[in-house]
């Protein structure tokens, strides 16, 4: 009896033994389950984070690659006055705005009544100076080297915000006595541009009370004056213009009858050269896509 006995306790715990040994076997099969799903989400998360970050880096890639907006054209650059760019504008003892073309001239107004306002108006997102009525700058440098004989190119982005003289007036002016090159708005309200003495304008329907990219040049062989706003030609003329000194004034014309601009300029390019077909659409493409004025 107590052999039979112990026979029955060795079996019963053999059953124990193995019942034990299942249920390890179970939980090592179900924990092995769980551990293979938390390695195939993090997998997956892995992979979404790599592709994730593949697209962030493709899309910077992208972005460097587009081509970045910048003046192309810099042969025969006279004068490049750049109101975005605030670096150039520097406001201490004198009102000075830098040129940014290789000949780093300077356009000055020292009177404080007379300053143009920065970094208080924008223009699609870009800074512009101010013109009140009352303001102008002055290059007293000669920039226009090639004017003894005639050629040059001049473009501004601007707007009048007045429609009555004479605060509708002179984007710029250059003046030797009485001889002009002018950028201006007419007594009735429309853009022009010419010379004075001979006087030779060219008008155009164009309202400068909104923003425009205006052109004149000068073609020193044939004396023809040409005169566009936002890429469409308004108008030629023809005549000389043989004096080579003189200020550029910005904003005004006081050689006379003192007009002044109210209004904004952002930008003014000189060149000492009349440009060609391809150079003058890649100047006109530079300003339009930074100003987007058309």
């Amino acid at each position: 009896m107590a052999k039979h006995l112990q026979i029955r306790a060795a079996k019963g715990f053999t059953l124990i033994e193995v019942a034990i040994a299942i249920i390890v076997i179970a939980v090592a099969y179900a924990g092995f389950q769980v551990s293979k799903k938390l390695i195939s989400n993090t997998e997956n998360l892995v992979s979404l984070n790599q592709a994730d970050n593949n697209w962030q880096a493709t899309d910077i890639d992208t972005e460097e690659s587009s081509e970045e907006n910048i003046l192309t054209v810099t042969e025969d650059l006279a004068l490049w006055l750049d109101a975005a760019d605030t670096d150039t504008i520097v406001i201490d003892t004198q009102f000075n705005w830098n040129d940014k073309s290789p000949n780093s001239f300077v356009a000055v107004e020292t009177s404080s009544g007379r300053y143009p306002s920065s970094e208080t108006r924008t223009f699609n997102g870009l800074n512009v100076l101010d013109f009140d009525g009352n303001d102008n700058l002055v290059v007293s440098s000669n920039i226009f080297g090639n004017l003894a004989t005639g050629s040059f190119t001049i473009y501004a982005v601007g707007q009048s915000d007045n429609s009555s003289p004479p605060n509708n007036r002179f984007f710029l002016s250059h003046i030797t006595g009485s001889q002009r090159i002018y950028l201006y708005q007419s007594t009735s309200g429309i853009l022009g541009s010419g010379f004075r003495d001979p006087n030779i304008t060219i008008n155009s329907t164009y309202n400068i009370s909104s923003p425009a990219i205006a052109m004149i040049s000068s073609q020193g062989s044939t004396d023809l004056l040409s005169f566009a706003v936002n890429g469409s030609l308004i108008g030629t003329n023809t005549g000389s213009y043989t004096s080579s000194s003189g200020a550029l004034t910005i904003g005004a014309q006081t050689a006379d009858v003192q007009q002044f601009l109210d209004g904004f300029i952002g930008e003014i390019l000189i060149y000492n050269a009349i440009l060609t077909e391809q150079e003058n659409s890649d100047v006109l493409s530079y300003l339009n896509t930074k100003w987007a004025i058309y």
